[in-house]
């Protein structure tokens, strides 16, 4: 029986995320390179023409434990369990990619409830975290259908074993964003293969494509 295990995998772990809802007309509004796709009660901003390439994207969001889904059972840090099941802090993810290095880097720390999101980037995040996965991604998809998102996979190079040590396992990560802004992030979703599975509606962030 699948259990929804309380507490973020040391692979925070990513799949298929191309949310959004299908088809329909420009506006005169919108910019040059963007489509605005009506159907229902759905309205999403998408792009016309699909970027060349991903060059990097930082996100960070509170982690709705919740969300969580995995047959296994979790094993952190007593002080760690104890901080969040308490309330007393918040876990926060923040997930960030470069091309240049071809690393995903997930780091998962705690944070006071209702601090700044995102984390101010000058704190030392390897020192705070109390988890983490790093993954070598090996394919970048990009799409405007239904909306603009991206997908990467690749395999796991190191992580904190939460659930299981995930060194080896296929993972992938992705989500959808906004065209017009850049800074906005929606449905997250995150697979670390044979571990768990989570996903989070949205958030901040800022991501860099080539045109």
């Amino acid at each position: 029986m699948k259990k929804t295990n309380l507490l973020l995998a040391s692979a925070l772990l990513a799949g298929t995320a191309f949310a959004g809802s299908a088809m329909a007309a420009a506006t005169t509004s919108a910019p040059t390179n963007v489509v605005t796709n009506v159907s229902g009660k759905n309205t999403t901003t998408t792009c016309k023409k699909v970027p060349s390439a991903l060059n990097s994207f930082m996100m960070e969001h509170a982690v709705d434990v919740t969300t969580i889904q995995s047959t296994l059972a979790p094993s952190l840090p007593d002080e760690i369990a104890s901080a969040v099941f308490s309330g007393q802090k918040e876990v926060r993810s923040r997930i960030s990619y470069n091309k240049k290095t071809q690393l995903l880097d997930n780091q998962l720390f705690l944070v006071d409830p209702g601090s700044p999101l995102p984390t101010a980037s000058d704190v030392d995040f390897k020192n705070e975290r109390f988890a983490w996965i790093t993954v070598k991604i090996a394919r970048t998809y990009l799409s405007c259908t239904p909306t603009a998102s991206v997908m990467l996979t690749g395999t796991t190079m190191s992580g904190f074993p939460i659930y299981a040590p995930p060194k080896g396992a296929p993972y992938a990560f992705s989500f959808s964003y906004d065209v017009v802004q850049n800074n906005e992030f929606k449905d997250i979703v995150s697979l670390s293969s044979g571990l768990a599975i989570v996903y989070h509606d949205k958030a901040p962030g800022t991501i860099n494509l080539s045109k």
